[in-house]
């Protein structure tokens, strides 16, 4: 008799759950966690990780790790090095997919956090020269220039 009513008290829970607007619990897809309340372990272990997969030219899998990363933190910038930005090894993944468009916005995002760094100009430029957006090539190579050499080019 007890295990029907736990039953029948299990069952309410349910239907009264289901009846209960969805929209009232937040979507799990929707949950960002906070990637400043990674440890300094956690957050070199994710460098590691992305480095691994560019090095052994896994860009698939880089491509794959770095977009279940913004989804779960909504970014890729965990406050690592100037050279190291996971947002440059992910547009190199995306250039050599040739995914050209993705790859641009990759290092966009790098420039972010590292607009003195020359490389991502570069970067920027070559992909800009291969979509022939010329004068914006241009003024990216002569960008990189000027922060590689720390000067700037002749007029």
């Amino acid at each position: 008799m007890w295990q029907r009513i736990v039953h029948i008290c299990v069952w309410i829970s349910l239907l009264i759950l289901l009846a209960v607007d969805g929209a009232s619990f937040p979507k799990k897809d929707n949950i960002k966690l906070d990637p400043s309340a990674l440890t300094v372990d956690e957050r070199q272990a994710i460098g590691t990780k992305i480095q691994t997969f560019f090095a052994s030219g896994e860009h698939v899998n880089l491509v794959n790790y770095c977009a279940s990363l913004e989804k779960q933190y909504g970014t890729l910038d965990f406050g690592f090095s100037n050279n190291s930005s996971p947002y440059i090894f992910l547009g190199a993944s995306l250039y050599s997919l040739h995914r050209t468009d993705d790859a641009l916005a990759a290092f966009k995002k790098a420039l972010i956090t590292s607009p003195d760094n020359g490389n991502i100009h570069i970067n920027i430029g070559e992909i800009l020269l291969q979509t022939f957006k010329l004068d914006d090539a241009m003024a990216s190579f002569r960008k990189a220039y000027e922060l590689n050499n720390a000067g700037a080019l002749p007029r």
